[in-house]
């Protein structure tokens, strides 16, 4: 079996609205564009070979899963197609090139999750009685042994027995498809053309479904993103979308309490900056809260998927310092003791948890060569064995600042901010709670969260986004910024160094990357590229 993934159009306007002009195949879905999630489910599948129809921005398409989506297991073809005519030309395409044989076919704007059982035999169509605005979709109708009877396009008047496509398909014979002639086709056709065509020759079944995620209009969009986080998260979710509540649990106790004791001990002046909190309990046994659940993207997926121009861009930045300098007002007492436990005991505790015997290339890492030195993208650095000593002392002796002392998120990194690019408007999710002892902190941590997270690079890497290669003692990482993050990179140090000596947020940033590394141990090529990170960071602070 062959795999075809649709993915040659723009996205809806509705998603364009709050992304810009993407592709289909690269919506966001917290970190990983919508393909990848799609070609995870076909070698679930055990497919080997998935041709990827390309289209608008198809250069872009390819560069992503090329670069992050290479696997032995997994061979991918990209077939050109027209991105203005409709998919059922781009699918007539990517059959032409199969020619023949058993195809499993998926739209770029959907997960629908299917097993090896559901598409064990027969020619199949997924649909679903889940849908409503019936002039969006694709409907069918079928007899009582469950095969298409009818299919209709976007109909807006339809009998309560139709099902709208989810868009996965199995055909067992594409040559029925392929090998029609081109120039007795219609100039531009759905699907639908196709299925009905297809389905005089061989009769396809209509499997009804419950575990379909549509992403390709905003409404739906929402709702899914919500429906996958409740499937994913470690922390039990639940939504309640009438009310527009979240309620949330966590295995966490210590940390979640906390979390929702900063939730309700904001000051006045800042409680509009995160949810509401309606309901709640600090019982360890039973910990809860329900609050209001805001819709609006995290910055993670602006900032890695979006299409906007550098003067938006700098205009989140603006209003995300903005928000920190508020914070930095509510003065607050932090004791050096509390500086120590965040800088120095945790960075120390976090390095004798990473585990070196499974990567060598984290033990490299750690201790270097016999001169004590890594080399990482072809210049040499000091190890951290060298460099730690230094380091800490440095963080003991310097960091500490009562005029810097105040009350903080904790955790202010991009997957933690929500932004609504309509209104301009940031919500903060999910604070740390504690800070050494109490909510209150250094608001230089926060900084340095937010500049790992704009020039550290921090978002592409936990969400596997760059190439890596370990040759002998050599390692080698490659993350593509556009020329738009670049230039917000430069401008942010900018603004930060006017009111804070960037030396100091770049050497907590190199220890925030140290300390994440045994937190991603069932990722161990993704601690590599953050302990090179760390590396990176600490010694371009020793060498000022």
């Amino acid at each position: 079996m062959k795999g075809v993934v649709l993915s040659a159009g723009k996205a809806d306007p509705s998603i364009c609205q709050v992304y810009g002009n993407i592709p289909t195949a690269l919506i966001p879905i917290y970190g990983k564009p919508i393909i990848f999630y799609i070609l995870q489910n076909c070698l679930q599948l055990g497919l080997k070979e998935v041709y990827i129809t390309v289209g608008f921005e198809g250069d872009k398409v390819k560069r992503f899963v090329d670069k992050f989506f290479k696997s032995a297991a997994l061979k991918i073809h990209f077939v050109p197609v027209d991105e203005q005519k409709k998919p059922g030309n781009s699918l007539f395409a990517a059959l032409k090139e199969i020619e023949k044989g058993k195809v499993f076919i998926s739209l770029a704007d959907t997960i629908c999750s299917v097993t090896k059982d559901d598409l064990a035999d027969g020619n199949i169509i997924m649909a679903s009685k889940n849908f409503d605005r019936a002039e969006l979709w694709c409907t069918v109708t079928k007899d009582q042994d469950g095969t298409l009877m009818h299919i209709r396009d976007k109909e807006r008047h339809l009998s309560k027995n139709e099902l709208a496509l989810t868009g996965i398909y199995l055909l067992e014979n594409c040559e029925i498809i392929s090998e029609l002639e081109a120039e007795n086709m219609p100039e531009n056709f759905e699907i639908s053309h196709l299925l009905a065509t297809y389905n005089k020759k061989a009769p396809i079944q209509v499997k009804e479904t419950d575990q379909w995620l549509d992403f390709g209009h905003i409404e739906k969009y929402q709702r899914s993103k919500k429906r996958l986080l409740e499937a994913r998260s470690f922390n039990h979710l639940s939504f309640n979308d009438v009310l527009g509540t979240l309620t949330k649990k966590s295995t966490y106790t210590h940390k979640f309490v906390a979390e929702i004791e900063w939730l309700l001990n904001l000051p006045k002046s800042l409680k509009v900056l995160s949810p509401r909190v309606l309901d709640y309990s600090l019982d360890r046994e039973n910990s809860y809260v329900t609050m209001e659940y805001y819709s609006y993207q995290t910055m993670t997926e602006i900032w890695l998927f979006s299409n906007f121009n550098k003067r938006v861009l700098k205009s989140i930045v603006d209003k995300l310092l903005d928000i920190l300098y508020l914070f930095e007002t509510e003065k607050r007492t932090v004791r050096k003791e509390d500086y120590q436990k965040v800088y120095l005991q945790k960075t120390t505790d976090r390095v004798a948890l990473i585990d070196t015997t499974k990567v060598p290339a984290l033990r490299h890492l750690l201790e270097g060569n016999d001169q004590g030195l890594v080399c990482i993208n072809d210049v040499y650095y000091k190890s951290w064995e060298r460099l730690q000593e230094d380091i800490l002392q440095f963080a003991d002796e310097q960091l500490f600042n009562e005029a810097h002392n105040c009350l903080i998120h904790g955790d202010y990194c991009f997957s933690n901010l929500l932004y609504d690019i309509n209104s301009g408007v940031v919500r903060l999710i999910d604070p740390r709670g504690i800070w050494g002892s109490s909510a209150a902190g250094d608001i230089k941590y926060d900084l340095a969260k937010l500049r790992h997270s704009i020039s550290g690079d921090y978002d592409f890497i936990v969400n596997d986004l760059f190439s890596l290669d370990i040759n002998e003692k050599e390692i080698n990482y490659t993350i593509e910024n556009n020329e738009n993050q670049q230039r917000i990179k430069k401008y942010f140090d900018k603004k930060l160094a006017k009111r804070f000596d960037l030396a100091h947020i770049k050497l907590i940033e190199g220890l925030l990357f140290l300390s994440m590394i045994p937190l991603h141990d069932n990722a161990p090529r993704r601690q590599v590229v953050l302990l090179s990170k760390a590396i990176e960071k600490l010694n371009t602070f020793a060498d000022e």
